[in-house]
This record gives structure tokens, sequence and C-alpha cells, in this order.
């Protein structure tokens, strides 16, 4: 379920005196963007995709209905074929660069019957196993992988309205009112509202770090691809 962007009206309009629709939208989407950019707190797990022999990375492919794009990976977990799902073990993310400097040049061609750690290219929306998995695994590949709201949406995702409803307010408050052009530019009052947009996104990472808010932020995709 998603919640429309023109419902924060009521929570922006009254501190932006004259604000048209579109710009109510604009200001939504982007706090939002920044809010779950900042917090990872969109994490959305993929259908299982098939692990092919000898095949090393697995693009990701984001539910058009989710008008989402990936801005980092949450979990990894692999299964070897034929295995149940209760036997998913999770792979700790390698530093590609890292590994550039401390094992030779051929370090990610190396191969194993099952990968143990994987690396991510976040612009190509790509996870890279490592060793590259010399057997097949049906399903064998379960990746949760970070959202953000697209540039372009007109909705957004329900959990963002019923828990942080007021702290994409005070975002969106902060980002019209910082506007030069416009005429409702108020540049000290920006700074407040963005303060404590700041605050609470700063309060929604400590919740996500120590799981708090892992309930209701994860869905799992069945059968929608």
């Amino acid at each position: 379920m998603a919640t429309d962007l023109i419902d924060w009206g009521p929570e922006v309009n009254p501190s932006v005196p004259g604000l048209p629709q579109p710009g109510l939208k604009l200001g939504v989407r982007n706090a939002a963007i920044e809010f779950c950019q900042e917090t990872l707190l969109w994490a959305y797990t993929l259908t299982a995709m098939d692990v092919e022999a000898t095949v090393q990375a697995y693009t990701l492919t984001i539910p058009d209905a989710l008008h989402a794009e990936v801005v980092g990976i949450d979990t990894v977990k692999y299964k070897q074929n034929g295995e149940d799902d209760t036997t998913y073990i999770t792979l700790p993310p390698l530093s590609e660069n890292e590994y550039d400097l401390i094992k030779t040049g051929a370090w990610k061609y190396q191969t194993s019957p099952t990968p143990s750690k994987y690396w991510s290219d976040v612009p190509e929306k790509q996870v890279h196993l490592w060793p590259i998995p010399s057997a097949a695994s049906t399903g064998g590949l379960l990746v949760t992988p970070n959202l953000r709201p697209t540039k372009t949406t007109d909705d957004l995702p329900d959990f963002l309205w019923e828990d942080y409803r007021k702290a994409i307010a005070k975002g969106a408050i902060a980002d019209l009112l910082n506007r030069p052009a416009l005429t409702f530019f108020n540049p000290e009052l920006a700074a407040t509202h963005r303060l404590i947009f700041e605050n609470k996104m700063n309060d929604a990472k400590v919740k996500k770090i120590t799981g708090a808010t892992k309930r209701g932020l994860r869905v799992r995709m069945r059968n929608w691809l």
C-alpha cells in the first residue's frame, strides 16, 4: 500500500502560506528521499534469485509499483541448491578497494562451490558473489536492498506516513522555506525546521541500528516479477 504525497498537505501547508500542490509534492518527495537515503529504513526483500554456476554478478530488479531505487544493500543471503529456506546464511560484505590492496589482482576470479562474501555496485544495481560459485542453486540468492523513492513518484510507502509523517513534514517545510525564488522564502524558519528534521533522522538511525524499527519495514516479494 502507498500514501499519496498530497496527504501531507495538512502537515505542511500551514507553515508555507500559498503553497501550490506541485510545490507540496516536491517538498514532501525531496524530504522522503533524503530521509530514506540517510536512515536506510526502507528495506525490501526481493524474490529469491537463481544462482548460476560461474556467474558472479546478479542484477537487482525493483518492482515498478514501488517507485523506488536502490541506495544500498541491507542483507545478502545464500543457500545451497535444494536446501530449505531455513538454511539461508547471511553473507558478510567485503570491500572491493581493500581486497585490491591486500590480495592479488586475480582475487575476483577465484571460484568455490559456494560463495562466502559479496560486494555491491549500487549504481549498476548489482550484487557480486565471492568466490564465484562453481555450483548452481535454484532460488539460492535472497537480497534485501535499501530503497529510496524516485524523483517522479506521487506516493510513498505507508510506513513513512504511519511512523514518520511529522519528520517528513518538517523536512518538506525546511526545503520549501529555503527557496529564495519563492514568495514564502524564510531561511531562519527553514533552519529551525531543518534542525528538527535532522534530529528525527538521527533518532530513526538509532532505531534502525538497535532493531527497533525492523517490524513492518521489510516486505517479502512474492511472484510480482
